[in-house]
């Protein structure tokens, strides 16, 4: 049996423990130049704050003058946009750093907004169309009808990236994941982070 590509090691019974954490950080076999930051969703984890993943980049990728680092979006439904501005500051602090960000269906709300800051600072973005367009609502809040026991959550803002226009925010290297390659074990957007030549920032 093949083994599991990285990104599905993050699902289901074949993730484990793994399965409800935000964020991991994980070296890529063979060159220490190279790093998977699988981002899952943007909230908290007091187990492994933000702030320390970025810095954890920083040190492991600052003195390779050919690093790439690739943040894994594809499962990020949302949650609060600011919490990964530690990692913007690490990686405008090391410019030669090159980004690949990982899209996909599954990618919502913050999750497009990470891939869209990403993009804006020099990352190439792979993988499927996200699951919703670029123009959205967000900063969602909660309030309880009155006399009842109903809670509501509605949205309180319109988000628009303008350039980023069409029915869902696209990627500008399209890989699809067919089912012999999901049966095989295969992640050919995380193949061509790796593989394909990666702009400068």
């Amino acid at each position: 049996m093949a083994p599991l590509p990285w990104w599905r090691r993050r699902r289901g019974r074949a993730a484990g423990a793994a399965a409800s954490r935000p964020l991991l950080l994980e070296p890529l076999p063979a060159r220490g130049r190279r790093g998977y930051l699988s981002y899952r969703r943007c909230k908290p984890d007091p187990r492994q704050p933000l702030a320390d993943v970025a810095a954890e980049v920083a040190a492991s990728l600052v003195s390779h003058p050919r690093a790439r680092l690739v943040v894994d979006l594809r499962d990020n439904e949302g949650g609060d946009s600011t919490l990964i501005t530690p990692l913007y500051e690490a990686l405008r602090a090391h410019p030669h750093v090159r980004i690949a960000a990982l899209i996909g269906s599954a990618t919502f709300s913050s999750g497009i907004t990470a891939a869209i800051d990403l993009d804006q600072m020099g990352a190439l973005l792979i993988g499927e169309p996200a699951g919703s367009p670029a123009t959205m609502y967000g900063q969602t809040s909660t309030d309880e009808l009155l006399g009842t026991k109903v809670k509501l959550q509605y949205s309180t803002r319109t988000y628009t990236f303008t350039g980023y226009d069409g029915p869902a925010l696209a990627p500008e290297v399209e890989v699809v994941l067919g089912a012999d390659d999901y049966l095989a074990g295969r992640d050919l957007a995380l193949e061509g982070a790796l593989t394909m030549a990666l702009p400068a920032r």
